[in-house]
């Protein structure tokens, strides 16, 4: 029998090991666990009517196990959750992956005007609870649109940023940010980054040892910054369309390559374009510049919008078509069985 000294000994040298490979908390997003991510979940949102009689909120999921073919439009595609608090919209969802790795975090676009977002937490992107109203903009803001959500290694805080303009003047739309260690007090709004005209929809990635940010600012734009609160310089347009949210995510399987998704508004409302790069600053278009936009090998279901993208394990692509079910879809939206 082996005596208790020798079995502490091995549970110390067992803890020791793990926390050295373990990946830190705020890692760059593709190592954010140590379980291979092989599948991707679009959190979403259309301009269908839902439950509650609004356009514009709901949140919808689709997901894709092969490539970037999100071929199975979960719930049937029907929403998975609506806000009940403030307008009632879960517009521009984003979901973060804590960088516990086992729990996840749920923001949105909650009402057209005002200072408030919404949030919302789950252990399984299947149940989501906590529901709250965040009012985290200035007092003189206009409105409180395309929220997201990071974690900051650095300062060990997470942080929120948004598009705002103030005193109903469109110029003025910046990206302003607040911070916050428990995700229910934040700090004061400060602007995080500006143009000379309004800009918005911003998203922030940590990768290869640089914050990037892209934005909608007369087509899709990026910048960097050595620390998560900027300063974000070196504006460069990266691509020359007319289109709005954009996303970055990492690519499976890889430790260099990036997706960023973006939103074809307007006439065309309801499909998404995807372009991918290894370095940031050159992006290759994977879909079409051009109606119908999709290809064979990157399409999702009819009718997305404004949206953010996750790499997730095959176990929590199993859950969630386990709890939900799915329709699953062609590139051309016919639906297949």
């Amino acid at each position: 029998m082996l005596s208790p000294s020798f079995l502490i000994v091995c549970a110390i040298i067992t803890a020791t090991f793990l926390s050295a490979v373990r990946p830190a908390a705020g890692a760059d997003e593709a190592i954010t666990n140590d379980q291979p991510k092989t599948a991707y979940l679009a959190a979403y949102f259309t301009e269908k009517k839902g439950r509650n009689g609004q356009e514009d909120s709901e949140l919808y999921y689709a997901i894709a196990r092969d490539g970037f073919r999100f071929a199975d439009a979960v719930n049937h595609g029907r929403p998975v959750l609506a806000a009940t608090v403030s307008d009632k919209l879960t517009r521009d969802p984003m979901i973060l992956r804590d960088p516990d790795g086992r729990s996840f975090h749920l923001i949105a676009t909650v009402s057209w005007k005002g200072r408030s977002l919404v949030l919302f937490d789950s252990k399984d992107l299947v149940h989501w609870t906590n529901e709250r109203l965040v009012q985290i903009a200035p007092t003189i803001a206009d409105m409180t649109w395309a929220p997201e959500l990071r974690w900051d290694p650095e300062t060990r805080q997470y942080f929120a940023y948004w598009t705002s303009s103030v005193n109903k003047t469109w110029d003025t739309a910046a990206i302003w940010y607040a911070t916050s260690t428990d995700l229910k007090t934040f700090s004061q709004p400060k602007v995080l980054m500006r143009e000379a005209k309004g800009c918005l929809d911003a998203d922030i990635i940590h990768a290869q040892g640089k914050w990037h940010m892209v934005y909608r600012y007369v087509g899709i734009w990026m910048r960097t910054a050595d620390r998560a609160f900027g300063p974000y310089e070196n504006p460069v347009k990266i691509l020359d369309l007319d289109v709005e949210g954009p996303f970055m995510f990492p690519v499976n399987g890889t430790t260099n390559q990036w997706g960023l998704v973006f939103d074809y508004f307007g006439g065309n409302q309801g499909r998404w374009g995807l372009a991918i790069s290894s370095d940031f600053t050159h992006w290759t278009l994977a879909t079409h510049k051009d109606w119908p936009y999709y290809t064979p090998d990157v399409f999702l279901p009819p009718g997305v919008r404004h949206g953010s993208v996750l790499p997730i394990t095959d176990r929590e692509a199993g859950r969630i078509l386990k709890a939900f079910g799915s329709t699953p879809f062609d590139y051309e939206g016919h639906k297949l069985g």
